[in-house]
């Protein structure tokens, strides 16, 4: 009847809605599936990013550019060790460049005498040479230099350096082969001329004091000697 035929109907649509709610439902479920992985995939993204972040600082940091040109001569910290301290030094750099110029060190007595433009006579170590003191007319074997600068301040035990470079009107410094970074020299500073028996008079008064910057060991003061 067509009672019958509406009841067919209309349990076809509930059945059709039902499977469509199923379905629906399980799409939901599914998006809700990828939803989550999506989330689990983007938090395991963001930590291999900040992890690659961090190894890029890391070795943002451990590349460090020399403020000069030159040639490493000896690394300062123990290569066993990884982590540096922020401030330590890592290594020595000769500068590349071909000017040169010693450095010689006066003690307190002698230093307020000396100023830039001085000549001063060199020898270098390694190679042979005779010089007398106050009298460079005689020397053989050394090289010419003037003072460029003297330092303000001393390094703490009463010496004061004197940075000396080549003077243009003698005859040149050996070659870098045998002028290597740390060649040590001897120089003799030309001063005025006085009498001998006034320079005898100015080291005999004019000696400084020395003063230990080394702690007494014990932590005991050493004792004065009785007047």
């Amino acid at each position: 009847s067509e009672r019958n035929a509406k009841e067919q109907k209309a349990q076809v649509d509930i059945d059709y809605a039902t499977a469509a709610l199923r379905k629906s439902t399980a799409d939901i479920a599914k998006a809700e599936s990828d939803v989550a992985k999506a989330e689990s995939d983007l938090t395991k993204a963001e930590k291999e990013l900040l992890d690659t972040e961090t190894k890029v600082a890391r070795q943002r940091s451990q590349r460090i550019v020399a403020p000069f040109d030159g040639f490493v001569t000896r690394i300062t910290p123990n290569q066993s060790s990884q982590v540096l301290k922020e401030g330590e030094a890592i290594c020595v750099i000769v500068p590349d460049s071909a000017d040169r110029a010693v450095q010689v060190w006066l003690d307190g007595n002698d230093a307020p005498l000396v100023e830039p433009g001085r000549h001063v006579r060199l020898q270098f170590e390694g190679w042979p040479a005779v010089q007398f003191a106050g009298w460079p007319s005689v020397a053989v074997g050394t090289f010419g230099g003037t003072v460029v600068s003297v330092d303000a301040t001393d390094d703490g035990k009463g010496k004061f350096r004197v940075l000396v470079r080549p003077d243009p009107q003698d005859p040149t410094w050996p070659s870098q082969r045998f002028l290597r970074q740390g060649v040590r020299a001897n120089g003799w500073v030309l001063l005025e001329q006085v009498p001998l028996w006034y320079e005898i008079w100015r080291n005999m008064n004019g000696f400084p004091p020395v003063v230990s910057t080394e702690e007494p060991k014990g932590g005991k003061l050493p004792k004065l000697p009785k007047s």
